[in-house]
């Protein structure tokens, strides 16, 4: 798993500005990277999924798929994310990746509350980064796992 580019929107957006800022990061990782890619979003924000989805009609953004994430039980995520780091299996580059490295590095679990990491409220949050990685990987995560070095 490599993880190529992130954006993290520290200020409060109109629903236009945030499709705009959406069309800007999608235009600069296929530029630089020459991929199609997807993205996967909380199945509880319809309505961000259905912008990003207008978006990518309205600026002709069809090497990027917008659909809801599998937003598979927190344990299963941590659990994939974890062993794929123990393995070697995840790379981050770090000039694109600075708020997941940050992310990663500042993680905080409440052993007394299994299935929740702590947040932090507001723009802050390095849940929400580690939601948004996540996310980006577990559909994979049957043949990642598959796959496994510890098997």
């Amino acid at each position: 798993v490599v993880f190529l580019k992130t954006k993290k929107v520290t200020m409060s957006l109109t629903p236009k500005q945030l499709d705009n800022e959406f069309r800007l990061f999608c235009e600069e990782v296929y530029t630089k990277y020459k991929r199609t890619f997807n993205v996967r979003c909380d199945s509880a924000e319809t309505t961000l999924i259905n912008g990003f989805k207008l978006a990518i009609i309205e600026h002709n953004l069809f090497f990027c798929d917008v659909a809801n994430a599998r937003k598979s039980p927190i344990n299963e995520r941590i659990h994939l994310v974890s062993r794929l780091f123990g393995e070697g299996r995840i790379e981050i580059v770090e000039s694109e990746c600075a708020d997941l490295i940050n992310a990663f590095e500042t993680a905080v679990w409440d052993e007394k509350h299994a299935g929740e990491r702590l947040d932090i409220v507001g723009h802050d949050n390095p849940v929400d980064m580690l939601d948004a990685a996540e996310y980006s990987i577990e559909e994979f995560a049957d043949d990642l796992l598959q796959f496994s070095l510890l098997d």
